[in-house]
């Protein structure tokens, strides 16, 4: 993403972090199951289970990125209006980060990866909290230089 500072990647590498090891778990189940039982349902509920852990995961970078979008519409425009769904974004953060909190639980590692997740989430919306204040009481253009770290 142009102009995205380290703490961006830094919150899409763990979230993608966090799916590659809900993959490597996911296809670990599966040789489990088919090596020990070929039960249909256990394998179709394997899936189910990646399949929310990895939705789960898509989610919280949608919302990281309607946040962002949404700083830099206001700092463009000036309209409040726009911070609506930045607004919206935070209040999906915490029960995004529970859920994938719920995922990990168990597995030592993921449960790492989560943490790290979480700080990096927390830095990236401080930033984008913090640009938007600047922003309103400093003024638009001294907040856009901070778009760019």
């Amino acid at each position: 993403m142009p102009g995205a500072g380290p703490i961006w990647r830094s919150v899409r590498g763990q979230a993608v972090l966090l799916v590659v090891g809900v993959g490597v778990l996911f296809g670990t189940g599966i040789t489990a199951l088919t090596a020990g039982s070929n039960s249909v349902e256990q394998l179709a509920h394997a899936a189910t289970e990646a399949r929310a852990q990895a939705d789960a995961a898509d989610d919280l970078l949608l919302a990281l990125e309607e946040a962002e979008s949404s700083e830099r519409g206001y700092l463009l425009t000036g309209a409040s209006s726009h911070l609506e769904p930045y607004r919206r974004a935070v209040n999906d953060v915490g029960p995004l980060l529970a859920k994938l909190d719920r995922f990990a639980a168990g597995t030592p590692w993921l449960q790492v990866e989560a943490a790290e997740l979480h700080d990096a989430v927390r830095a990236k919306l401080d930033r984008l909290t913090h640009t938007i204040e600047v922003a309103r009481t400093q003024g638009r253009d001294a907040a856009m230089p901070m778009t760019m770290a």
